[in-house]
């Protein structure tokens, strides 16, 4: 199964609505962008435009993979850009810039390729139950780019009082053996080789952010929280989101398997296993279906106490406790509860027939077509759609035979 093989293959238009006001100082404009993520494009207009970054304000980020659509207000200009990877036009006036409480969600069509036989009828097997029951709603791996690229959870560290060990791994990590480097790799290698020789990972690395962070150590050489303050506070939401996330899947997961058994569908993730279930009396999917779970900060008390029980499993895995989230005080990387709901089910969920594969030979593909809330992934509802073995064991409730 191929996911995002090429740039039409994965559509995603954002669902928005704005209070329309013909003499509002926000212009409202629509962007359209290939192999971009929002914060590129939004780079890319203010070089462009000469504007600054502060005076365009959108609902939420968009993967750089595929053809996406969202809105983005622009303060006091109208803006057009047509270009091949990059449209923006306005299409009228607020008096409020956009924000994420006017996103709806948003309508993803995804072509699936490179379809074995194999798949496709677990695909269907899959579907009624998907189409009834739902999924979990984890965060999926663009979540956790930061694993990717061999950064690892920095916040870990950091709350373990490695501040130097966090902020190598966050320059100067070295992308893990098998994986395709991408972006800055190269660079990451480069300061990975000179760490600790400040002048020259400050002539090799000339971005903004590291000439701050090396500026600084060459003037303080042992100081890294001072250097770590440098780092824009974007980069720091990241991984401070990548963490919080990791410990939501996983509070989630253990929960789950612990009220209905460790019988479901395992889906992989670059952050581990997801379990999902196969099937469950209506009553449970109900008593899910109700259910929001807290991304925690240091005062996170869960309600529910399969879902606490997880949790606290969980923090003494990492030894930790709620006490050492709450003690971080790193400006930036300040823990914030929010909550998130359990049962993610797709709206408007339409499958296309089964169709050659253009692209891979011997093989088919498939488009689905469906509408998903704000924060949902559609590449999870796809890994759920073609899971494999559903009904059956994951690998962490397969119990090793006894010689």
């Amino acid at each position: 199964m191929k996911v995002k093989q090429s740039a039409g293959d994965f559509i995603v238009s954002e669902i928005l609505e704005f209070p329309k006001d013909p003499g509002g100082r926000f212009h409202i404009h629509k962007l359209k962008k290939s192999k971009l993520s929002t914060h590129e494009a939004i780079d890319r207009i203010c070089r462009v435009t000469g504007l600054g970054r502060g005076a365009i304000a959108f609902a939420g980020l968009k993967d750089r993979q595929g053809r996406t659509e969202q809105w983005i207000s622009i303060e006091g200009k109208r803006v057009t850009i047509d270009e091949a990877d990059l449209k923006v036009f306005c299409v009228g006036r607020s008096a409020r810039k956009i924000d994420s409480t006017m996103s709806k969600g948003n309508r993803f069509k995804v072509v699936v390729r490179d379809l074995k036989e194999r798949e496709l009828v677990s695909f269907d097997r899959n579907l009624a139950v998907v189409q009834k029951f739902g999924l979990p709603n984890y965060f999926d791996d663009q979540r956790f780019r930061c694993l990717e690229q061999g950064q690892g959870f920095i916040l870990l560290d950091l709350l373990r009082g490695r501040t130097d060990v966090a902020l190598r791994r966050l320059l100067a990590s070295k992308t893990p053996a098998g994986k395709r480097e991408t972006g800055d790799a190269k660079l990451r290698r480069l300061l990975d080789r000179f760490w600790g020789q400040w002048e020259d990972c400050g002539r090799i690395a000339r971005g903004p952010m590291y000439q701050k962070v090396f500026r600084h150590l060459q003037k303080f050489p042992e100081d890294y929280e001072g250097a770590l303050a440098e780092v824009p506070v974007r980069t720091k939401t990241i991984h401070l989101f990548a963490f919080q996330s990791f410990l939501w899947n996983r509070m989630v997961g253990k929960g789950l398997m612990e009220m209905l058994g460790r019988r479901g569908v395992s889906l992989a993730s670059v952050a581990g296993p997801l379990f999902c279930w196969g099937g469950m009396e209506a009553e449970r999917f109900e008593e899910l279906r109700g259910l929001e779970l807290p991304l925690i900060d240091g005062g996170t008390r869960v309600r529910e106490p399969v879902f606490q029980k997880a949790l606290t499993e969980l923090l003494a895995e990492k030894k930790l406790s709620l006490g050492d989230l709450d003690a971080l005080r790193l400006p930036g990387f300040c823990l914030k509860e929010e909550m998130r709901r359990l049962v993610l089910k797709p709206e408007d969920l339409e499958v296309g027939p089964v169709e050659k594969d253009d692209r891979n030979r011997e093989a088919k593909k498939r488009t689905i077509s469906f509408r998903l809330p704000r924060g949902a992934y559609a590449t999870l509802v796809v890994k759920r759609l073609f899971a494999k073995d559903a009904g059956g064991r994951p690998p962490w409730g397969r119990r090793r035979r006894r010689r």
